[in-house]
């Protein structure tokens, strides 16, 4: 995309694929729809909710990197 990873967010409702992207450097926003959470597995993302509304919001809250 020719964007700095710290520049692109990742949205997803699986918990490992945020935990990837956080690990390339992205900011990551999880939807709780499919799993619940597992700090054994998994990074805990920077903005989480229950819907992609709830996740955006979330993130747009969160302070500039």
């Amino acid at each position: 995309m020719g964007r700095p990873a710290d520049d692109v967010a990742l949205v997803a409702v699986h918990a490992f694929d945020c935990h990837g992207a956080h690990a390339a450097g992205h900011t990551t926003g999880w939807a709780v729809r499919l799993e619940q959470y597992s700090a054994e597995i998994s990074t805990r993302a920077d903005g989480i909710g229950d819907d992609l509304v709830d996740v955006a919001t979330r993130l747009i809250a969160l302070p500039e990197r």
